[in-house]
């Protein structure tokens, strides 16, 4: 693809070009690669390059996230206003951090997650085996609490031109359907992933624009995100409204393929 502009790698004794980094413990691999290209086609070669995966070693799974343009040679004035140099020393960064799936750059994090949830006091006695004897009742400060157990999916999409309007109405809500992770081979049934939070910050797509960084916060609740604690059957149950029969939902199912930019 970038053959048209005549690209020279700058390699050779100096060693400049590529240079490659792999970390054995966390699986990231970066590359740096620099090339040169006419000065007036800078930017035609960055978009070239960027989002492009790394050509020198197959499985990697870098692509090209980021660019450095710096003037090579004499410098003239371009006629404008501005100025000009004979070439564009084109440095171009590569990582397998950012995932290119499914027409998307992505990034995606599976981290643990707990809450404590008080129990019934009147369920326990300081007394074993006898709790009408009159030993000391146990008081609901005192009763333990259990560990509800989560797990906290973050997923960032990287490069986006617009925020989707379903930020506006599913936070708090829950998935109609199920839902599947694009590179941890995971997929959660339907009502067990909560929309917890979501965030953005300016950023620029592919092609110098104007663009944005968006970040879901997913609450994993494989219980059920409309399931409740009943303490007298120790499981996590459906409740209902006594005027009307009707299903407490708490969570409002959502569909979750809105939130896609």
């Amino acid at each position: 693809m970038v053959d048209k502009f005549d690209f020279a790698e700058r390699d050779g004794p100096l060693g400049m070009s590529p240079r490659e980094r792999s970390n054995w413990d966390t699986g990231v691999f970066t590359a740096t690669r620099v090339i040169y290209c006419e000065w007036d086609e800078r930017t035609t070669a960055y978009n070239e390059l960027i989002g492009q995966p790394y050509p020198y070693i197959a499985g990697t799974e870098a692509i090209a996230i980021d660019g450095k343009m710096a003037g090579w040679g004499e410098s003239s004035d371009d006629g404008a206003g501005g100025i000009a140099y004979e070439q564009c020393q084109l440095t171009m960064y590569y990582s397998n951090v950012i995932r290119f799936v499914s027409n998307k750059w992505i990034t995606e994090e599976l981290l643990p997650s707990s809450e404590f949830r008080q129990l019934n006091a009147r369920e326990f006695s300081w007394v074993q085996n006898d709790p009408e004897s009159g030993g000391r009742p146990v008081k609901q400060e005192e009763a333990p609490s259990m560990r509800q157990v989560f797990l906290d999916y973050h997923l960032t999409y990287h490069k986006v031109l617009a925020v989707p309007a379903a930020v506006l109405t599913h936070q708090g809500a829950c998935n109609h359907a199920t839902v599947s992770s694009y590179t941890l081979n995971m997929s959660f049934p339907a009502e067990t992933v909560i929309l917890a939070a979501v965030s953005s910050r300016r950023s620029l797509a592919t092609g110098f624009l104007s663009g944005w960084e968006l970040h879901y916060h997913f609450r994993i609740t494989p219980q059920g995100a409309n399931k409740f604690w009943r303490a007298d059957t120790k499981q996590w149950e459906t409740i209902y409204r006594k005027n009307d029969s009707t299903r407490y939902i708490q969570h409002p199912l959502m569909n979750f393929t809105l939130l896609i930019p």
